[in-house]
C-alpha cells in the first residue's frame, strides 16, 4: 500500500458506498411503489440509477484493488474488467439524462431523426472507443506498475 493514503482511499470509498446506497434505495422505492415501466421516462430513470450503482461498484472495486495489485493475477483482472465496465457505462449517463429530460418535456416526440442522431452520436462514439480500448488503449492503459 505504499504511495496510497488510507484516508484518501476511505474518502473515495465513502463517496462510492453512499452513491450505491442512495441509488439502491431509489431502485427499491421504485420497485415497492411499482412505478409504471411502460412509460419511457420511468425506464430511463431506472436505467440511470442502475448505471450509477454499477459504476460506483466498479469504482469501489478499483479503489480497493489498486494498492494490492503487484502482478497480473486475479486481482488485476477483476480490476481490469471493472474498469472496462465503468468506462463503458459511465459515459452513457449524460445521454441517458438528456433523453430523460427530452422525454419528460415532450421534446423527444417533436425531434426529427437527424436531430436524434446528433444527440446520440457522442454516446455511440463513447461506446465504440470503450469497446476498442483493449486494442487501442486510447481511453485508459496500465503502466509498468499496473496502475
Amino acid at each position: 500500500m505504499e504511495g496510497y493514503s488510507v484516508s484518501l482511499l476511505l474518502d473515495g470509498a465513502g463517496f462510492q458506498v453512499s452513491t450505491i446506497l442512495v441509488s439502491a434505495s431509489c431502485l427499491y422505492y421504485l420497485k415497492v411503489h411499482r412505478s409504471n415501466l411502460k412509460q419511457l421516462h420511468n425506464r430511463l430513470f431506472r436505467l440511470m440509477l442502475l448505471n450509477v450503482c454499477i459504476t460506483a461498484i466498479c469504482n469501489l472495486l478499483s479503489a480497493f484493488l489498486n494498492p494490492v495489485i503487484t502482478e497480473a493475477g486475479p486481482a488485476f483482472w477483476v480490476r481490469y474488467i471493472g474498469q472496462f465496465i465503468y468506462f463503458l457505462l459511465h459515459p452513457l449517463l449524460a445521454p441517458l439524462f438528456c433523453f430523460y429530460v427530452a422525454q419528460i418535456t415532450g421534446a423527444q416526440r417533436r425531434m426529427q431523426k437527424s436531430h436524434r442522431f446528433l444527440y446520440e452520436a457522442p454516446m455511440y462514439l463513447c461506446i465504440l472507443l470503450s469497446l476498442a480500448n483493449p486494442v487501442t488503449k486510447w481511453i485508459y492503459h496500465y503502466d509498468e506498475n499496473l496502475l
